[in-house]
């Protein structure tokens, strides 16, 4: 790299170096943080409302009538179970 750099665009060390520092600290994060959720999904660590909320753009895709209850009330219902009622 040091090389291209300085044959390509003048570079001088110091520039390469707060780049590449730069770079590596910005990919170090994001796989941090893309490693910790994909670890937290998969154990079932999520918090409930990030679940819940999960759960509820997968229902409103399916082309039947789904409704969540709980306690003699309905927490969500999709769309399609809207138009199945006719509501």
């Amino acid at each position: 790299m040091w090389k291209t750099g300085i044959d390509y665009f003048d570079e001088k060390l110091h520039e390469l170096i707060v780049k590449s520092i730069y770079s590596i600290l910005i990919y170090a994060i994001i796989a941090y943080k893309i490693e910790t959720n994909t670890k937290e999904s998969f154990l079932g660590r999520e918090t409930s409302d990030k679940a819940f909320h999960r759960w509820l753009k997968i229902f409103e895709t399916f082309p039947e009538g789904i409704a969540l209850i709980r306690n003699n009330t309905v927490l969500y219902s999709n769309k399609s179970l809207k138009h199945i009622l006719e509501i």
